[in-house]
């Protein structure tokens, strides 16, 4: 792993994990879209330079009187890209 994957976060498998076809990877991650999940999942746009989108709703802490209070969510998204 190089600088430049430790900054971007990217990981590699173990060696001798067989990887699942392109299709079928999408096809589970997509698979993840539930009611009742704080995220989804969707395929991207041009603009995004991904293959996949993950996004989430983050909810932000913020000091109040006495308290934290939660802030509104802010979405977070992920572009993923398979290669």
């Amino acid at each position: 792993m190089g600088l430049l994957d430790k900054l971007t976060g990217t990981k590699y498998p173990d060696s001798g994990v067989v990887p699942l076809p392109t299709m079928e990877l999408r096809a589970a991650l997509l698979a993840l879209n539930e009611s009742d999940v704080p995220f989804r999942v969707r395929n991207a746009i041009p603009a995004e330079k991904a293959d996949l989108v993950a996004e989430c709703q983050i909810r932000l802490l913020r000091r109040g009187s006495s308290r934290y209070l939660a802030a509104p969510r802010r979405p977070h998204t992920t572009g993923l890209r398979h290669t």
